[in-house]
């Protein structure tokens, strides 16, 4: 297994703005970065479990504090989750019911026994999305819905996009980043193929990092919080799937 511990310590800073630096050791070089204070400001919101407009810019990779308006969100294109937003605002006791009911995933033995429960909340935050028939929402595609799922569950169920899931590919294969090819997630219109993906990245989690893959941020921990990984760890593997360089082999245990 990979130490977590050591992963974290090398690759998280090159996450934030305040820190980032070319490395050509790591075969770090050009990739958009966050500033602390909004990392922070959102993370606040990750722990208190908030789900609003900030929590959508910021999956989108638009967020600026105090510059979001629930009918402007900017993306791959301009995005109105205005109604997207007060479903599940309105919704929130029912949509907390079926999360808390698999917050305890990470003890299950056989993770996709839960597949079926999580696509059960996948689909009614879709049939949300749909409820506005004109607006773009339709390419509010399936990693943002699961960013959702994300917030709501206050990090229980964990985020991915096409950088940590090729580096925890990487990381299970012993490969380089660069050497896999990444697969786009499954279309929205099928919760369980969407829900399988996830529970596949949780496997490969679990497969590299152990019980290490709660192991906190030591010098970002203002801006932390554990879920099913911890918040740390997630942005070492942002980072790391975007490296030209393989890890060193002295970090598998």
């Amino acid at each position: 297994m990979v130490d977590a511990r050591r992963f974290i310590d090398i690759y998280e800073k090159y996450y934030f703005y305040e820190k980032y630096d070319i490395s050509k050791s790591l075969g770090i070089k050009g990739f958009k970065t966050t500033h602390e204070y909004n990392e922070k400001y959102i993370m606040d919101k990750l722990r208190k479990g908030i789900h609003d407009q900030d929590i959508i810019a910021w999956k989108l990779g638009s967020f600026e504090k105090g510059q979001v308006k629930s009918d402007q969100i900017k993306g791959n294109c301009f995005f109105d989750m205005s109604v997207y937003l007060n479903q599940i605002e309105k919704n929130r006791k029912e949509i907390d019911v079926k999360i808390n009911a698999i917050k305890e995933i990470d003890q299950c033995v056989d993770l996709f026994e839960n597949t079926k429960s999580l696509a059960e909340v996948f689909d009614l935050l879709k049939s949300y999305r749909d409820t506005d028939e004109k607006s773009n929402n339709k390419k509010f595609g399936t990693v943002y819905i699961i960013n959702s799922m994300f917030f709501l569950s206050k990090g229980a169920i964990p985020i991915y996009d096409k950088n940590v899931y090729k580096a925890v590919q990487a990381l299970y294969l012993e490969k380089n980043p660069r050497e896999i090819e990444y697969i786009p997630a499954p279309s929205a219109k099928n919760g369980m193929d969407a829900m399988f993906r996830l529970v596949e990245y949780m496997w490969l989690l679990d497969k590299v990092f152990g019980e290490s893959k709660t192991e906190k941020s030591v010098y970002f921990e203002d801006y932390e919080q554990v879920g099913y990984i911890s918040r740390g760890l997630d942005r070492a593997l942002w980072v790391y799937g975007q490296c030209k360089t393989e890890c060193d082999k002295e970090m598998y245990g």
